[in-house]
């Protein structure tokens, strides 16, 4: 009936004789205005409040829309959703790299505004190009509460899927999210959720296999010394327990592997040759097993000697450390390492880490012991980021015939901020080494050697302006043939959301100091006379609760890449959050 009345006026212009008008054209469709999801003007600073937001849309949204992609399920996913949802999700993939070990591609992200519906269907069949997902984290990096309701808010969010693809190679799929969420009467929703350019990685071969049992490498713990790490670690009392090391114990040729657990076990693992390791403990006694252990030639008689960073004893306000040599199946003491030290309690000091290079030019070894802190240290007025009673670092200068004497204060190593490692290099290429030192809790600290093993602080540049570090690199990562530095930080979630909401409340140094605090890693490259920052311009900066890191051909493909190592766990607190 409808289409009658529509015909009508032409064909009363017919039987008049009249030529019908021109149907008259419809006006065009409006595309749909593009998706703009902004901060709202005025937001909250009260972080308590926010995060509990926080808390809340995770727990409401955030993470029931990952385990609906996990297990594929379309209502669930559409319930994170509110009804009047808005997003964008990714365009096609653009690949960017495909050769035999891995495939990467692009997502670019799309212009098409989606309903409800359509971006749960969208997000479902990205999903759908994994056969298995392990992981899915939507995890917020940003978020600023609306005032003055405190119902809607803006957030940035981390989204990651890993898992397996239909052939069961490893697949992952990383992008961030910008949405706007509101609280409703069934929890926080997402209201509108546009995705930034995606990548997604395919590892068609892997790289390594993992041997380590059919070797002989397997390191076990006894059931006592489980239970002790895991009530310290559990308590917060422990962070580190000890390391791994490559040497050539005997002098074969062929690479032995050393592995420790600090003030427990020292454990050799000698090679056969013929691809296996047959284990030697009981080197050293448990008490002689520091946080790390250096194994070089000292002397430079052709035999190394180990050196332990732990401790051993004090005496007469002289404390010292061990130097070992392997004689047999055990370690005996040749020498040792004195220094000050007030004898009241040794067993306090803890010493992290160990540098050596001949820092005067005499053709000796010397050596540095990185001064961590001590049971005084972290009491209840401690200041976490700019911590200044910790242990000093130790400079021992070789005398020859494993005689050292430190020297560090005489020589200009001052400073008391909680080393967690150092590096030695040429820093400004005037053929001497200088000193880079990572601390735990405060500002990294830059040296320079005068040529004669005397070494002056650098008090401004890029890198000293961050710090609570954990691991250094040094390398060429450029191909310039010019050294440069990669330093190993944290990058945290949570400080990305807190530390915004406190701009103009703290000074502009601590507010500095903070965002440096949680920002990653940071890459000093040489440029000219001097260092520049890169690590976010090289996508290098986020890795996680980075610790150390190694830059190596992983792939024989000629060039070296960066494997990192984080995480920080709750260990048998199932309900703590890990980061």
């Amino acid at each position: 009936m409808r289409l009658a009345w529509l015909l009508l006026p032409a064909a009363l212009a017919a039987c008049r004789g009249e030529e019908a008008p021109p149907p008259t054209a419809a006006p065009p469709t409006a595309a749909p205005p593009p998706l703009v999801v902004e901060p709202p003007v005025a937001w909250s600073r009260d972080i308590r409040a926010s995060e509990a937001a926080v808390s809340e849309l995770e727990r409401d949204a955030l993470r029931p829309l990952c385990n609906a992609l996990k297990t594929e399920d379309p209502p669930a996913l559409r319930a994170t959703l509110a009804p009047d949802f808005q997003g964008r999700l990714w365009a096609a993939a653009v690949p960017t790299l495909d050769d035999a070990a891995v495939r990467t591609a692009r997502l670019p992200a799309a212009d098409a505004t989606l309903d409800r519906a359509a971006f749960a269907e969208a997000a479902l069949a990205e999903r759908a190009r994994f056969a298995v997902v392990d992981r899915c984290g939507l995890r917020t990096f940003r978020f600023l509460l609306a005032e003055p309701r405190l119902d809607e808010a803006w957030a940035r969010l981390a989204f990651e899927v890993v898992g397996k693809d239909a052939e069961g190679h490893p697949r992952s799929l990383r992008a961030e999210w910008v949405a706007q969420v509101a609280r409703t009467p069934d929890g926080w929703r997402l209201k509108a959720a546009a995705a930034d350019p995606g990548e997604a990685v395919t590892v068609l071969a892997a790289p390594f296999a993992d041997v380590t049992a059919a070797v002989g490498l397997g390191l076990h713990r006894d059931a006592a010394s489980t239970e002790a790490i895991t009530a310290q670690v559990d308590g917060q009392r422990l962070e580190t327990v000890g390391g791994l090391g490559v040497v050539d114990a005997n002098g074969d040729g062929f690479p032995d592997l050393l592995a420790w657990n600090r003030r427990r076990t020292l454990q050799l693992f000698m090679n056969d040759g013929r691809g296996g390791f047959l284990k030697k403990d009981g080197l050293l006694p448990a008490t002689a097993v520091g946080y790390q252990q250096l194994w070089l030639d000292l002397d430079g008689d052709g035999v190394d000697e180990l050196v332990s960073s732990e401790l051993l004893g004090c005496a007469h306000d002289r404390g010292e450390f061990g130097v070992y040599r392997l004689q047999g199946d055990a370690l005996q003491r040749v020498g040792t390492l004195p220094f000050k030290l007030s004898c009241v309690d040794p067993g306090r000091a803890i010493y992290q880490h160990i540098s050596a290079a001949d820092v005067d030019g005499d053709g000796r070894v010397d050596l540095l012991l990185a001064g961590f802190g001590n049971h005084l240290s972290r009491r209840a007025n401690f200041n976490h980021f700019d911590g200044r009673n910790g242990e000093r670092n130790l400079l021992f200068m070789n005398q020859g015939g494993l005689k050292f004497s430190e020297e560090g204060l005489d020589r200009g190593l001052t400073g008391t901020r909680f080393s967690y490692v150092t590096a030695f290099f040429d820093l400004d290429s005037d053929g001497d080494q200088d000193l880079y030192v990572a601390n735990d809790f405060g500002p990294n600290e830059l040296f320079t050697n005068d040529g004669q093993g005397r070494f002056q602080r650098v008090l401004t540049g890029p890198m000293v302006e961050n710090g609570q570090s954990m691991g250094l690199t040094v390398a060429d990562f450029d191909g310039d043939l010019d050294l440069d530095l990669y330093v190993s930080n944290m990058y945290s979630k949570a400080g990305k959301r807190i530390v915004p909401l406190a701009q103009g409340r703290l000074s502009p140094e601590t507010f500095k100091t903070l965002e440096g605090l949680a920002a990653g890693n940071t890459l000093y490259l040489r440029e000219g006379d001097g260092y520049v920052e890169k690590a976010t311009d090289l996508h290098v900066a986020k890795a996680g609760w980075a610790w150390g890191q190694a830059l190596f051909d992983a792939d024989n493909d000629g060039d070296r890449d960066l494997y990192v190592v984080n995480g920080m766990t709750s260990h048998s607190k199932d309900k703590e959050n890990d980061f």
